[in-house]
């Protein structure tokens, strides 16, 4: 799309000519016959009028825009005669220095004698900080002290409470030594002795307890397969309590032998 007064290209988005301002679709008309003119026309198509644009005002000619000469020639010039004194007074100073080294004694080389020779100052030491030093290590000490001393006191009621609480449990099941031997005296004479409530059989090897528990108790011996023994009593429907031939007794479990009495 083309601007209908200056002929510049549009975009299909613009309002107005970027060039002349021209309000795009605003119809132009011939200033001689009043004819409306057709996009891009340079005549009127009605009478040959020549169309009249309006000069571009933005557009500056080359000839009356102001330039700047730079003069780089003397701007160069004059860095070279710089460096060029420069390096012919570097040998003079040095000359001169070599003439008389105290007139021209660097800055510099006074310095490590001033660092040498700067006092030194010596730290104070307080006694009281010291002292709360000792006192602080001290506090740390015993508390580390109290702190051990709790932990083995409280092991120690640990460990004597368990075995403690071991014998207890262990004793339950435990009849004691004279009980033992009266039964046994009066299993000899006859007299008062528990009767047995039957015989069974051992299926197979199984281990004779203290107790009717497989925790916290001890075995007293192995019951070999094929052996018969009587017992006094089942208990909870698990463990026979049986006679041993020494005249004490124990506990086996019913899985591993046979009920003789029940057939």
């Amino acid at each position: 799309m083309k601007c209908r007064k200056c002929g510049a290209v549009l975009l299909d988005t613009d309002t107005f000519c970027v060039k002349c301002g021209q309000r795009v679709g605003q119809p132009m008309f011939c200033s001689n016959c009043e004819a409306e003119l057709r996009e891009g026309e340079r005549f009127c198509h009605k009478c040959g009028t020549q169309v009249e644009f309006a000069p571009d005002e933005e557009e500056i000619p080359i000839s009356q825009q102001k330039t700047v000469d730079i003069p780089f020639d003397q701007i160069e010039q004059g860095i070279l005669l710089e460096a060029k004194q420069a390096i012919v007074k570097r040998p003079e100073a040095e000359r001169q220095e070599r003439r008389n080294p105290e007139d021209y004694r660097r800055p510099g080389m006074e310095e490590p004698v001033r660092r040498r020779q700067a006092p030194v100052e010596e730290p104070e030491y307080y006694e009281e900080d010291y002292e709360d030093d000792e006192e602080e290590y001290g506090d740390s000490k015993m508390k580390a002290l109290t702190i051990i001393l709790g932990i083995v006191v409280l092991v120690v009621a640990l460990a004597t409470g368990f075995i403690f609480w071991r014998r207890n449990s262990t004793s339950r099941y435990e009849r004691p030594d004279e009980n033992t031997e009266q039964e046994e005296t009066q299993g000899e004479d006859g007299d008062g002795g528990e009767e047995t409530q039957g015989r069974l059989q051992i299926l197979s090897n199984v281990n004779v307890r203290n107790a009717p528990t497989t925790e916290e108790s001890e075995v007293l011996m192995v019951a070999k397969q094929g052996e018969t023994y009587e017992y006094y009593e089942l208990v909870d429907d698990a463990w026979y309590r049986i006679k041993l031939e020494d005249g004490g007794e124990g506990y086996v479990s019913s899985k591993y032998v046979e009920d003789l009495t029940v057939q």
